[in-house]
């Protein structure tokens, strides 16, 4: 389902979107879980400006981070070998489900080394069906069926959350570092939900907490005074997640579903690269071999490692980048504040 077909599923697209409309207005739960977390709504895109050359080259959405040199999207190193995921949908699909889980795949193919494929006696496989909540049963392949559960099939964001679960990516709040910038209200939450506010140490980090990912959960997810398993608009002191004081200024950005934020554009990158992308990220773990998720922590590493026509992104820091340097490559700041003296 690459670029060389993306004319022939536009086309497929448009139709459905003619035919039908979207229903469902309900957010995720996390994998395993069986709950359901209503969302906010939001329409469709237009189908014309989703996959013009200028939106698939970038992140629809800016990046709302924390530019913080301690601190490292959230991800598992257990990838789709290859990048090839292949999928099936079930049979109580519509056609307007059917072309949603497609516009998720479309989204995010251009942007990695991410190839959807149909299901063809492929023993480990991604599996769409309609459901009463959103799940995606793991994090990662998990060598057979790789079941994605959707009920909010009228948000887009939801179903690309979903995708991204099972692609290996976790939620932004069970990163490692995580209680530097939140603090999960213990006493606020649903009782037996608290497993959905675990951090997992032992998750790969791509960059700096971002509190505007399409893997964060908001602010109310699961709060005693929502309805049991879901969100809403809780009063103050109900909620589930608070973020630190020093970044107050971000606590209404958390669970926004209506895009992919540069960072989390950054960290499909950094799992799914292409051959000829290198990266570097002083904060990243050892070895560093300048793939994404070993990334070189100086910047003339790169200099002087990277292939030639190398795409190399840069996490944000100072960098010494003195010298006369001519290998030919490009270098790319994803989220800014790159510093070169």
């Amino acid at each position: 389902m690459k670029l060389s077909n993306h004319t022939h599923r536009i086309a497929l697209l448009v139709a459905l979107l003619l035919a039908g409309s979207l229903a469902g207005a309900q957010e995720d739960a996390p994998p395993g879980a069986e709950d359901t977390i209503p969302t906010r709504r939001i329409p469709l895109p237009d189908v014309t400006e989703l996959f013009a050359p200028e939106v698939l080259a970038r992140s629809p959405v800016p990046c709302t981070t924390v530019l913080s040199p301690d601190a490292e999207s959230t991800y598992s190193t257990n990838s789709w070998p290859g990048g090839v995921v292949p999928f099936e949908f079930d049979a109580n699909m519509t056609s307007a489900m059917r072309t949603t889980a497609n516009l998720a795949m479309l989204t995010l193919e251009p942007l990695a080394r991410v190839d959807f494929i149909a299901r063809n006696g492929h023993p480990s496989y991604i599996h769409f069906q309609d459901a009463s909540f959103n799940r995606a049963d793991s994090v990662g392949p998990n060598g057979g069926r790789n079941t994605i559960n959707v009920s909010s099939w009228g948000t887009l964001g939801v179903v690309i959350h979903e995708v991204l679960h099972t692609l290996g990516f976790y939620h932004e709040q069970s990163r490692p570092d995580r209680d530097v910038y939140i603090q999960v209200q213990w006493g606020n939450i649903q009782s037996g939900r608290e497993g959905n506010f675990f951090l997992v140490s032992s998750a790969r980090t791509a960059g700096p907490y971002d509190f505007g990912s399409l893997m964060q959960y908001d602010q109310c997810s699961f709060s005693t005074c929502c309805p049991a398993g879901t969100t809403c608009s809780c009063p103050v002191g109900c909620e589930t997640i608070l973020t630190l004081p020093a970044y107050s200024a971000f606590q209404a950005t958390m669970g926004q579903r209506v895009a992919l934020s540069a960072l989390d554009v950054h960290g499909l990158r950094s799992l799914y690269q292409e051959s000829h992308w290198r990266f570097v990220d002083p904060d990243g773990p050892t070895p560093t071999t300048g793939l994404g998720v070993n990334p070189w922590r100086q910047l003339t590493s790169a200099l002087v490692a990277a292939p030639i026509g190398a795409r190399v992104f840069v996490m944000p820091s100072r960098y010494s980048a003195r010298g006369v340097w001519d290998r030919p490559m490009a270098l790319e700041a994803p989220i800014g504040g790159v510093i070169l003296e």
